[in-house]
């Protein structure tokens, strides 16, 4: 089952959904628009079996754990 990750000020939220359902495939959608979007949060899709991570602009049904991070910002 894919997962996010969400990592904040809060810790580590975990969001579980299901490529079965298409409601939950929408709402993920949504969920990963807001991050990127809107809250400027880096998601990537880490690397298998030594692979580099990927960087994700937009929403990869097929990653099994997205991950998303603030952006740092700099001063």
């Amino acid at each position: 089952m894919p997962k996010f990750h969400v990592l904040d000020h809060t810790g580590d939220t975990e969001t579980e959904w299901s490529r079965d359902n298409p409601a939950q495939v929408a709402e993920a959608k949504k969920l990963f628009d807001v991050l990127v979007k809107e809250k400027r949060h880096i998601a990537y899709a880490p690397g298998a079996n030594g692979e580099s991570a990927r960087h994700l602009r937009e929403f990869d049904d097929d990653a099994e754990t997205t991950i998303f991070s603030p952006a740092l910002q700099g001063g």
